[in-house]
């Protein structure tokens, strides 16, 4: 039976709720999904090597080496936890929370969510590798959201950041690959 990424994913939330509880520590956690593991959950065949999140209002007591591995026909293979993971490595409005999408709640402490495609495709704009470029096609094309609210959100993303005009140039990028789906 091949479990899927979706499951590795809460295997590895499980086992933070776990190690959490064993260490004492009782307090509801919010997390927030990004990268390709969010990406994952509005296109399915993506999947990641690693599960980045953001955590709110305390991170949990992440244990050494967190992953999902399997196999023995169950596939899967390896997904790791980045625990070096940090939104301020890209871009991100301040009110990602109140788009985002609840999933599920883990062992009664992890309160799990995935960010928004627009919140998404925002923290994609800066990096903009490879990658970024391919997950920021696969939502536009597929996942229904206001385009012009995308705008108005990266750009006051933008704003707050400080980010030079110069980078500006994949909003853009973005609103062409909207208009032309």
């Amino acid at each position: 039976m091949n479990k899927s990424f979706s499951e590795a994913i809460y295997d590895i939330f499980q086992q933070i709720a776990k190690h959490n509880r064993e260490l004492g520590f009782h307090e509801k956690v919010t997390v927030y999904l990004a990268g390709g593991a969010a990406v994952h959950f509005y296109e399915h065949g993506r999947r990641s090597d690693d599960v980045d999140a953001i955590m709110a209002p305390k991170r949990p007591i992440i244990p050494q080496d967190l992953s999902a591995i399997w196999n023995n026909n169950g596939t899967l293979e390896s997904v790791d936890f980045d625990a070096t993971y940090n939104p301020t490595f890209g871009l991100l409005h301040e009110d990602y929370m109140d788009r985002a999408h609840f999933l599920k709640e883990i062992d009664e402490s992890i309160l799990l969510y995935v960010l928004h495609p627009i919140d998404l495709v925002i923290t994609k704009l800066l990096r903009f590798s490879d990658v970024d470029a391919e997950d920021i096609e696969a939502l536009v094309k597929h996942q229904a959201f206001d385009i012009t609210q995308f705008e108005v959100l990266a750009k006051d993303a933008l704003d707050v950041q400080m980010v030079p005009k110069h980078n500006r140039h994949q909003i853009q990028w973005v609103i062409d690959i909207y208009n032309n789906k």
